[in-house]
């Protein structure tokens, strides 16, 4: 099958291939510019067939946030943010194409998640976070309990803790320059699937 596809390409098609890259394979099983074929079933038993994100694209952003939001590093969250956002923005709008909604509401939960475990790092102390939590939410109770749970868990375990994630929530983060990656992407994929309906309607 490879041979006679290169054959056939290159003879016929009078194109190059470069065999190190090529390979025959199921859609789904190949990654090209980040892309795979995404091949399921919905809970109605509806074959779904579209483009997704590669896993080892996902893996890729995780690491380049973790470096923006490593908890351990000496830039304030502002500043991480302020670098953070044009990576991510340009990330959103490049993976656009993607049908696959829920890969990007995956990555927006763990990013979240990731911010929220800086957050908390950088107040180090039990009556610097106390005296951040109350200023967000003056909830005496709530707060105790974060800080009662922080003393026998780690940060990133914290960052998951359901209070601190309400106290520390979407809207919260957002105020401090967190973007609405999910509102990001339905508006960039609407644009480029418009744009292909418009196309085709130039075709026809």
């Amino acid at each position: 099958m490879m041979s006679s596809s290169i054959d056939f390409l290159e003879n016929t098609m009078k194109l190059k291939v470069n065999t190190d890259k090529s390979k025959v394979a199921k859609a789904t099983e190949v990654k090209y510019l980040g892309f795979t074929i995404s091949d399921y079933a919905n809970r109605e038993g509806t074959r779904i067939i579209q483009v997704a994100i590669h896993r080892k694209a996902m893996d890729r952003f995780k690491d380049r946030v973790r470096i923006y939001l490593n908890e351990i590093g000496g830039w304030s969250v502002q500043k991480c943010l302020e670098l953070l956002n044009g990576y991510l923005r340009g990330w959103v709008n490049y993976y656009a194409l993607a049908g696959s909604r829920w890969q990007f509401q995956s990555l927006v939960k763990w990013a979240r998640r990731k911010l929220r475990a800086k957050i908390w790092h950088q107040w180090k102390t039990s009556k610097n976070r106390f005296k951040r939590l109350m200023a967000i939410r003056p909830n005496q109770w709530q707060v105790a309990g974060c800080l009662i749970y922080a003393r026998s868990h780690g940060t990133w375990h914290m960052s998951a803790f359901r209070p601190l994630q309400s106290i520390l929530s979407n809207r919260y983060l957002e105020s401090l320059g967190f973007p609405d990656m999910l509102q990001m992407y339905e508006e960039a994929h609407t644009r480029l699937a418009n744009r292909r309906i418009r196309e085709v309607r130039t075709v026809v």
